[in-house]
């Protein structure tokens, strides 16, 4: 946590959200959570499963890399562009 420069307090009261901030994963225990943050700026965004950290960092910890990611899914499914909603 010292490395992101957040404190215990701030890290436990992430945690108690129970779940991983992206797929809504329970977190089995501390040790399960990795601090996601933005790799320019530093920032901290949240609290990940592993799967999710590691899949946002091979996307290019970008949105637009999960955007380009999802069209490819969404051709490669024959699913209509317009069938797809996100609610950002």
């Amino acid at each position: 946590m010292a490395k992101y420069g957040i404190s215990d307090d701030l890290f436990l009261r992430m945690f108690a959200t129970g779940h991983c901030h992206c797929c809504g994963r329970v977190f089995k225990s501390a040790k399960d959570t990795n601090v996601d943050h933005n790799h320019k700026t530093g920032v901290v965004r949240g609290l990940l499963c592993t799967g999710c950290n590691t899949a946002i960092g091979k996307l290019g910890d970008s949105a637009r890399g999960v955007e380009r990611a999802l069209r490819y899914l969404i051709r490669a499914e024959g699913v209509s562009e317009g069938e797809i909603s996100i609610a950002l």
